[in-house]
Formats: C-alpha cells, structure tokens, sequence
C-alpha cells in the first residue's frame, strides 16, 4: 500500500494566486465594479468576500485599491466642469442650449388620506 504524502488530498487547491490578487487590485485601482474585477481574475464574487472575511492582509490591499480609484476620480473632475463631463459621458441627453418651450399647464392633485385632496399646478 502505497503512503500518502503529507497534504495529499486536502481539498481542491486555492485560487488566490499573487497574479489573480494582482488583477483584482488592479482593476478596482481603476474604478471597476467589483463584480467586474472579479470576472476579470476568473473567480467568483462570493469568493471575493469570503478572502475579504478570511484575509485581514486582502482587505487592507482591497481598500488601498479603492482609495487609489477615489483619488485619481477625484483628481480627474476636481478642476473640470461637471456640464461638460456629463455631456463628454452623454452627448444626446446633455446638450448645449436646450430651449424647453411648455404653455401647458399641469395639475397635480394629492390625496392625503383624510378626504381632502391638494392641489398644485405648474406650467
């Protein structure tokens, strides 16, 4: 009978490698979704919170990487003007002078439960 070696068949070998920890931290260092990041290094997301839960050192590393992300976001809008952001991010919804022409009058009644109603209006 053969001997078995000394952590033979302990259970399935881990995934957290040094280059799957590496592409985690580099994705949420550039804003990505956890969900993202974890598909990018092939593990799932329940992994991810279990080596969060299990791993005091991951989870220092993991709240660097996002504190990275905050910093270069903020560094990126802190000296530019939000308008122009959201227009860069959406031009069909975020245009320049938009005319909003409107002679039609709205009327909004609330109910407020004790039988009388409230009204307001609004062009």
């Amino acid at each position: 009978m053969a001997r078995k070696k000394k952590n033979e068949n302990l259970g399935a070998p881990t995934k957290k490698t040094t280059e799957r920890v590496r592409v985690l931290l580099s994705a949420l260092e550039r804003a990505l979704l956890v969900k993202r990041a974890c598909d990018l290094a092939m593990i799932s997301y329940d992994t991810f919170y279990r080596w969060l839960k299990e791993d005091e050192t991951f989870l220092i590393q993991v709240r660097e990487a996002k504190s990275k992300a905050i910093e270069r976001l903020v560094g990126k809008v802190e000296d530019k003007d939000p308008w122009k952001i959201l227009k860069n991010a959406d031009s069909e919804h975020f245009k320049d002078n938009v005319e909003v022409n409107s002679t039609e009058r709205y009327i909004y009644e609330i109910d407020s439960g004790d039988g009388d109603t409230d009204e307001f209006s609004g062009y």
